[in-house]
Order: C-alpha cells, then sequence, then structure tokens
C-alpha cells in the first residue's frame, strides 16, 4: 500500500513538473550572425527557398539554414531545434524544439526567423513537423507515456488553432512495435505515407484504410524518408544497405520502382540526436531532388540530382558539418 501510495505521489510530482515547464518555456531566441562559407549551385538549383538542419562544424553550434535561391543568398537561425520543415510557399517554417524534460514542443516562425509560436503543448516529445500542401496544415507524431499512448499522430489547423489526433502507431500491430521513423510526407490527394518499423505505410488524413505498400526484411531499417512528389501519383525514398545508398522512385501504390541514384556512403554508425538524419525532398515543380548523405565522422552533406537521375551536383560542402531534416518551398 505504502508503495502504491508513493508511485501515485511520484506520478503527481512528474505532472506537475511537465506543466511548471510548459509555462514557463520561453520563445526561441533568433541569431542571424553564424557565417555560411558554402558555395551554392544556386543557377542548377533553380528557384525557391531550401531549408534545412545544420550541425557544425563537429560541435561548434546548431542552427536552421535557409537559402533563398530567387534572390542568391542565405542565412540561419540559431537555436535548438529539431527536424525543421519549410511551408510550400516558402514564407513559414515549422520545427520541434526544447521544452523540458523529456518534453519538446512545435513551433511556427517566418522564414526569416521572425514571429515565433508555439502551436502544440502535449505530454511529450513532439517530433517532426510536416507541411500539408495547403500552406494550412501540420502533420506530426508524439511519443508520451503519461497519456498511456507511444506515438500518437495530430494533425493541426492555423487557422482554427486545433489539434487533431489521427492514429497511434503503438497500438496498431500491438504488442509488436511500430513506431514512425522521420517525417510523415502528406500528397495533394490527401494521402499520408511513413516510413515505419515494420516497412512503409500510408493511410488517409483522418488515420483510416491503412496500408503497409512496402514491408518486409530489407525495408525494416533500410527504407527511409518517403516523400510524395508534387502531383501525389510517385513517392521517392531513400534505401541504404550497409555502406550501399540508393534512391528509388515508385508508383504511388509501391509498384514499379526506378533507381535514380546508387552510391556508396561513409558511414561509421555515428549520428547526432535527434530526428530525420537521412532526408529528401522534391523541388516545388517536381523536376529535382534533394538529399543527404553521411560522408565520414559525423558528416553529411546534401546533393541535388534530376528525377531522371541525370545532374548530380553537391549542395553543401563545409567541412565538418551535418546537414539534414531538408525541405523546399517556392
Amino acid at each position: 500500500m505504502k508503495i502504491l501510495i508513493l508511485k501515485i505521489i511520484l506520478i503527481i510530482i512528474l505532472i506537475l513538473f511537465f506543466s511548471s515547464c510548459k509555462e514557463n518555456f520561453v520563445s526561441p531566441t533568433v541569431n542571424n550572425q553564424l557565417p555560411f562559407t558554402d558555395t551554392i549551385p544556386y543557377d542548377f538549383l533553380g528557384e525557391g527557398k531550401i531549408c534545412f538542419d545544420r550541425i557544425g562544424p563537429m560541435d561548434n553550434y546548431r542552427c536552421i539554414f535557409v537559402i533563398d535561391l530567387d534572390n542568391k543568398k542565405s542565412w540561419n537561425i540559431s537555436m535548438l531545434e529539431d527536424a525543421p520543415s519549410i511551408s510550400p510557399d516558402g514564407n513559414r517554417i515549422a520545427f520541434s524544439t526544447f521544452a523540458g524534460v523529456d518534453s519538446w514542443d512545435i513551433y511556427i516562425f517566418d522564414s526569416d526567423g521572425s514571429n515565433s509560436h508555439r502551436i502544440s503543448s502535449y505530454y511529450g516529445m513532439e517530433q517532426c513537423p510536416t507541411w500539408f500542401p495547403d500552406n494550412q496544415n501540420l502533420i506530426y507524431y508524439s511519443s508520451s507515456f503519461i497519456h498511456n499512448e507511444i506515438t500518437p499522430v495530430f494533425t493541426y489547423n492555423l487557422q482554427t488553432k486545433t489539434a487533431v489526433k489521427i492514429i497511434d502507431f503503438g497500438k496498431l500491430n500491438y504488442p509488436t512495435e511500430c513506431f514512425p521513423i522521420d517525417k510523415i510526407s502528406v500528397s495533394s490527394k490527401n494521402k499520408c505515407i511513413v516510413c515505419t518499423s515494420l516497412g512503409i505505410c500510408t493511410f488517409n488524413l483522418d488515420g483510416s484504410n491503412l496500408k503497409f505498400i512496402l514491408s518486409g526484411k530489407e525495408t525494416y531499417f533500410n527504407y527511409h524518408s518517403p516523400v510524395w512528389n508534387p502531383n501525389g501519383d510517385k513517392f521517392a525514398i531513400v534505401k541504404k544497405d550497409f555502406s550501399k545508398f540508393d534512391i528509388l522512385i515508385f508508383n504511388e501504390d509501391g509498384t514499379n520502382s526506378t533507381i535514380i541514384y546508387s552510391g556508396l556512403e561513409e558511414n561509421d554508425g555515428t549520428y547526432w540526436s535527434g530526428s530525420n538524419d537521412v532526408s529528401l525532398c522534391w523541388s516545388p515543380d517536381g523536376k529535382k531532388l534533394l538529399f543527404n548523405k553521411k560522408e565520414g565522422h559525423l558528416t553529411s552533406h546534401i546533393y541535388v540530382i534530376n528525377s531522371d537521375g541525370s545532374g548530380l551536383c553537391k549542395v553543401t560542402t563545409e567541412i565538418g558539418t551535418t546537414n539534414r531534416s531538408i525541405s523546399w518551398g517556392k
């Protein structure tokens, strides 16, 4: 009986502690001071804004970088963040940031780092926000044991300022673990796709009609970052197998795969903490793909390639940096 009472008291203390963290958390500070020395292939990349997470050189700093292709300039927003994602129109960035012990919240600010505000305060670690094509909705997932949930998925509407839980991956194949890995991509047809510990699955925005379109032994932790093209009729994905690194494009239903890039990566097994280490995104016109690839100890660089497999070009070059969580808006 005494043990039960102590457990109840401990739970109450933890809830009060997390509540205090949420109430006292201060918005991130924007600091545009760090230099960007990479030689960017502006002409080959084309148009829009590219956003990504950078750590380094080595452990010197962590920040969001934005490359404005139209005006041929770049800037950074220095802060403790995870998995930034730029809106399709290029105007806003969503990201997850530290909000207390074992707690991360989703924030949004303008692409220049101004007007930051929090959109989530769920008790847990909200991760990997991704924009809908309409620029008004986001999807993200959380990890929380306080509400007896493992990985619930939420959608958030910026106009109504409401979050809706649509599915809990922790309960899909119980007791077999099934949890999302990296970001959830939403197509122009309102279909979601995500890489999980059991394979690649699609589902509707209300959580219905969940299908594993790519599953089996080779998909477990080998497939990463599935992302829809702008038309929503194809998706691209990274496939890793030891040092082998491939990018494939599939039809909407997971059939008819085409390898557009096949190469090697220098992967010593070391990673910075956080989400979306292996990331991939389409250009707004659907003609190009950006991806990041490991190139040695705590180093990962971004490349761009045409969707037909031609024109491979390196985008980031600064030595000792990890560049990941890539997104591309107009």
